[in-house]
């Protein structure tokens, strides 16, 4: 399967705020969009919430995401859930 290459704009802090989460998740940039992608490709939708309260930091208020995660995700470390935006 051949790669191609996607070019977004995103704001630089924002950027660097998602760089740091995925890297406390073991995983890069590239990685965490990928898996973004082929999750919202096997429910056929945007895999989380879309909408909610107004943003309560410095984000853009764009919308709030929630993402839920297993108790153990195999490789990542990841436990729980967070709320991203607020």
């Amino acid at each position: 399967m051949a790669n191609v290459n996607v070019t977004i704009r995103i704001d630089e802090h924002i950027k660097a705020r998602a760089d740091a989460l995925f890297a406390d998740l073991g995983m890069n940039f590239t990685t965490a969009v990928n898996v973004f992608v082929r999750q919202a490709i096997r429910e056929g939708r945007i895999p989380f919430a879309v909408g909610g309260a107004a943003v309560k930091d410095p984000l853009p208020p764009v919308f709030d995401i929630e993402v839920e995660r297993p108790d153990s995700v195999s490789g990542c470390g990841a436990h729980g859930s967070r709320l991203f935006g607020t």
